[in-house]
């Protein structure tokens, strides 16, 4: 038998990659946020990658922000959002890393730099030589976790890219807040969790594939 496992905690924090600050003018935020060293944000160490947004207390409508960081991978990505009014501006794609953020010109307030409830885990990948009928899943929260989590399924050898049509989710384990497990894998490479909702706790997913 072989088993997989991998332990995380999601983040949702205003403030994970830059604190409350402003600029007068086209240029780069602060990178000096609860999850930032050295003038990057790191969320590795969580085994997570995070929906980024930007919030906005002034009216920043017309203004866009891009993040630049990494995936998972260690391929460098980056996103552009349109700012908001008093609300908020969330990236499409996860990032595992932010080591800039910039404004195209001056905010009209402050801003705070963080994650939102949106956060996936990496992928643990099947070995296809093996029976995947036999396939068991399973998914521990903490005592005291709050947070809802569902299972996505991938179905391409090395799925990074976030609107990827085959990755999809298992509707076994979905919106779930409670530690589950279930046996049997649909046709599939890998499979990671996808945690919509978090409020504290840690998960411990695990895959086990019978066979020699």
């Amino acid at each position: 038998m072989s088993v997989m496992e991998l332990t995380s905690t999601p983040i949702s924090d205003d403030v994970a990659i830059g604190t409350e600050q402003s600029l007068g003018s086209a240029g780069d935020f602060t990178i000096d946020g609860t999850f930032a060293s050295d003038g990057e944000a790191d969320f590795t160490g969580n085994n997570i990658k995070c929906i980024c947004r930007v919030r906005s207390t002034g009216d920043d409508s017309g203004l866009t922000f891009t993040f630049y960081g990494e995936d998972l991978k260690g391929n460098t990505i980056s996103d552009a959002v349109s700012g908001t009014n008093g609300g908020y501006a969330d990236t499409s794609i996860y990032f595992a890393k932010v080591d800039r953020v910039s404004s195209s010109g001056a905010t009209d307030g402050n801003v705070f730099i963080g994650t939102c409830n949106n956060s996936v885990t990496p992928f643990l990948y099947l070995d296809q030589q093996r029976d995947l009928s036999l396939t068991g899943f399973s998914v521990r929260l903490s005592s005291g976790a709050n947070f809802l989590y569902s299972m996505q399924v991938a179905h391409t050898s090395a799925p990074e890219d976030d609107t990827d049509p085959f990755v999809t989710f298992d509707p076994r384990l979905s919106s779930l807040r409670k530690s589950t497990s279930a046996v049997g894998a649909t046709p599939s490479t890998g499979y990671r969790i996808r945690i919509t909702e978090y409020f504290t706790g840690t998960l411990t997913f695990r895959v086990r594939q019978a066979g020699t």
